[in-house]
């Protein structure tokens, strides 16, 4: 944002899969960005039933510690950047395989409502 050729009124952010979910907690966290595409990222609910806590066991890494007791999820991290533009993409071929069984089920409810 320094350089004399960059409007920081149209910083944007976007990443796919992980790079998808740190988009998620930028976008939530950093006021700067002020459009956000989300590609695939960990969309479904860290709070949701079918999960240890604090959320997803196969990638803690992107779990919100400390979020379960809160019932605190992805939803809303979307949320904290609204009203914002928002895209979030995420595949009907993708099973969710590895955030278990729960996943394009709970991320369909999630970016839909």
């Amino acid at each position: 944002m320094t350089r004399p050729e960059v409007d920081p009124q149209t910083i944007g952010c976007t990443g796919q899969s992980g790079g998808g979910t740190m988009t998620m907690f930028i976008g939530a966290l950093e006021p700067r960005i002020h459009v956000a595409v989300a590609i695939e990222g960990a969309f479904a609910n860290v709070a949701g039933p079918y999960y240890d806590p604090p959320g997803a066991i196969s990638d803690a890494e992107t779990d919100l510690v400390g979020s379960l007791p809160l019932r605190m999820d992805r939803g809303d991290l979307l949320a904290a950047f609204a009203p914002k533009p928002l895209l979030v993409c995420y595949t009907k071929n993708d099973e969710g395989q590895t955030y278990g069984p729960m996943n394009s089920k709970l991320s369909r409810r999630t970016t839909m409502s």
